[in-house]
């Protein structure tokens, strides 16, 4: 790609011209000239500046056209490196912060035995904000829970989830309101919600998959429950419910989390990992990547193994929560 083209990218990124040149490291003016100079070229307005930046029909042609070109350099890049230095590189992956806990220790050091002079670069968000990274190029693969099938991206899926809740028994006890007499419960249990006062919920500060789940299925089954702490970390959440002061909703992927959480403060009374009585939606999770005519192998074998850890887990998983 030249450098108007480039420039444009930029702009469409930031949907700023003003920052776009900063990150040019241009001025604005400089800019808007490169801008300028694609329009004349191509005969059309590719923004709309006033009242405020909006990108045209023609604009959204140009960068779908222009993203799919930036692929097929990088991929020749790749190829090249590959055959000029062997097997070098870094791959860049999404995928939340608890899901990197648990995963990355298991297969990064089988990875690096085959290919030690690969970087593995990790950026940990929720699923929504990696995939719109990978779209503009931030990203070579990443782990997405629940989100639907893209067509400008390969998807494999990898497993299914469930949604859980976790508590102590004696914070459950507390806020039983069920018609027989109170029983522990054992993990795996179902929980039905109308047998309980409201409870207080801790959970993630942004918007999520699970937190979108649960308050759906909340909102379904006409109850009432408040998240008293917002905090995005899976392990503080259960440390807190472990405390007393709350229960949380996840899925089932973090269940060994929960038991780590119990290993580590052995004292307190543990975590009960639970079903949900009604919460019937199965978690869907895929490795997305871009769609690319060339992936060196060292990708290749990183994304089989990581598959064949991730499909190990939930079938795990699975087995203990007896689902399928």
């Amino acid at each position: 790609m030249d450098t108007s083209q480039k420039m444009f990218l930029l702009a469409v990124e930031e949907m700023n011209f003003t920052r776009a040149a900063k990150r040019a490291h241009v001025t604005q003016q400089c800019l808007s000239e490169h801008i300028k100079h694609l329009e004349t070229e191509l005969g059309t307005r590719l923004f709309e500046r006033t009242p405020r930046l909006t990108i045209t029909e023609s604009g959204i042609a140009l960068r779908k056209t222009l993203l799919r070109i930036s692929n097929l350099e990088k991929n020749l890049a790749l190829k090249i490196q590959e055959i000029e230095e062997g097997q070098i590189g870094e791959i860049h992956l999404g995928l939340n912060a608890t899901r990197a806990h648990i995963l990355l220790p298991n297969i990064l050091p089988q990875f690096h035995r085959m290919y030690p002079k690969v970087n593995i670069i990790a950026t940990l968000q929720d699923t929504e904000e990696l995939v719109q990274l990978m779209l503009n190029q931030k990203l070579d693969v990443l782990l997405g829970v629940d989100y639907p099938p893209d067509p400008l991206l390969t998807h494999v899926p990898v497993g299914e989830e469930i949604l859980i809740l976790t508590a102590t028994n004696q914070f459950l006890k507390k806020h039983y309101r069920g018609p027989g007499p109170w029983r522990d419960f054992r993990p795996g249990d179902f929980l039905d919600f109308r047998q309980f006062a409201a409870l207080p919920l801790v959970g993630n500060r942004k918007k999520s998959t699970v937190q979108h789940l649960y308050t759906a299925f909340l909102h379904n089954q006409n109850i009432y429950a408040q998240q008293i702490v917002s905090i995005s970390d899976y392990g503080t959440q259960f440390e807190l419910c472990k405390k007393g002061l709350a229960a949380t909703f996840s899925s089932s992927f973090m269940y060994h989390v929960i038991q780590e959480c119990n290993r580590t403060f052995p004292g307190s009374a543990p975590l009960i990992p639970l079903r949900v009585l009604h919460a019937d939606h199965q978690i869907q999770t895929h490795l997305f990547m871009p769609k690319r005519p060339f992936v060196p192998r060292y990708m290749q074998d990183f994304l089989r193994i990581l598959s064949t850890e991730i499909k190990r887990y939930h079938n795990e998983i699975a087995e203990i929560f007896g689902y399928q």
